[in-house]
């Protein structure tokens, strides 16, 4: 549906999904195994919650530090000079 469609752009676009297509080596069999894809994309999704902050669910959802989120954002800002 459109919604799932705008929902799974909010998840594509989140810190910690931006950082995991940068770990892959450009093949889809990489891409699989590193970037989660939570499958259900609709409102109904019992791990997020898409009219909230979706950063903050994903760094709690898996467990990222504090340390690691600062990481993540340095990395995405020198990609994104």
């Amino acid at each position: 549906t459109e919604k799932e469609e705008q929902n799974f752009l909010k998840y594509a676009k989140s810190e910690l999904i931006r950082f995991a297509f940068l770990m892959t080596d450009d093949s889809l069999t990489s891409l699989a195994l590193k970037v989660p894809d939570i499958l259900d994309y609709s409102d109904k999704n019992k791990f997020i919650n898409f009219s909230k902050d979706i950063d903050e669910q994903l760094y709690k959802l898996f467990k990222i530090s504090a340390t690691e989120q600062s990481h993540i954002e340095e990395v995405l800002a020198r990609k994104e000079e």
